[in-house]
């Protein structure tokens, strides 16, 4: 895109272009075309190197221009990337570093059900790509299972993991769903052996409890679950499943 509108010449004009020869034709600059169409002669924004940059004729208005240091957003990310750097800096200093997308993906499993990559990349923000990148390498060292239920991508390096003894795999260990499948069981039979106080059925064991940090719903493996009591007369209730405590107005409980 030009910086100035196409006019006519004069013929005073034709005949000095052809006196200065073939490739020395110049367009001349119409103020009038375009806001950025004229330049001062020792403008800053003239090269180095003898190439013309094409400034504004006038300044711009401030409320046209976009100040980062007043935008938000950018302010934000710049935040979050010193943050970042800072926290990688203490990763790497433990025995098993990780780097920030592995330390990201660890925290989303370890407050999650087992998800798929997609499922991982919408709730971090990260790129698909590098959500299974990251995946490779934290099931290679031990970090986490290979959920074979939804794909079989991640065994072979499972498989290797095993083979070392490296991360979950220096000792015997129970897989996450395996263990709450258990505790599920667990609770079911309990809860109901102990005639639960409006426990709508053996199947419904989430505990949703009313506290002062609001409305919090227990899983069966939560460190508190045993010591929740269900009061019916406060409103507190129980649940099936989340997405029903969800849509209730519960949040699940906080594990640090």
């Amino acid at each position: 895109m030009t910086a100035w509108r196409e006019r006519s010449q004069s013929p005073e004009e034709v005949g000095r272009a052809g006196r200065r020869g073939p490739g020395k034709k110049r367009a001349r600059a119409d103020s009038n075309a375009h806001p950025v169409s004229a330049m001062r002669k020792n403008s800053p924004l003239r090269s180095a190197k003898g190439r013309t940059a094409v400034a504004a004729a006038a300044p711009p208005v401030k409320a046209d221009l976009l100040w980062l240091n007043d935008y938000l957003p950018y302010r934000m990310a710049v935040v979050a990337a010193r943050m970042l750097r800072e926290a990688g800096r203490v990763y790497k200093r433990r025995r098993d570093p990780l780097n920030t997308p592995q330390w990201r993906v660890l925290g989303i499993l370890a407050n999650h059900e087992p998800l798929t990559a997609s499922e991982i990349s919408k709730i971090s923000m990260l790129d698909k790509v590098a959500i299974s990148r990251t995946l490779v390498e934290m099931v290679r060292r031990g970090f986490a299972w290979a959920f074979v239920k939804y794909s079989s991508a991640y065994v072979a390096e499972e498989a290797e993991a095993r083979t070392r003894g490296v991360g979950i795999w220096q000792a015997p260990t129970t897989t996450a769903w395996d263990h709450r499948a258990g505790r599920w069981a667990e609770a079911r039979d309990t809860e109901s052996g102990n005639g639960a106080s409006g426990t709508p059925s053996r199947d419904c064991v989430i505990k949703g409890n009313i506290t002062s940090g609001g409305r919090i719903y227990h899983m069966p493996w939560s460190p508190w679950y045993e010591k929740v009591r269900i009061e019916a007369a406060k409103g507190e209730r129980w649940f099936c499943n989340e997405n029903e405590a969800v849509a209730a107005g519960w949040r699940p409980v906080r594990v640090n």
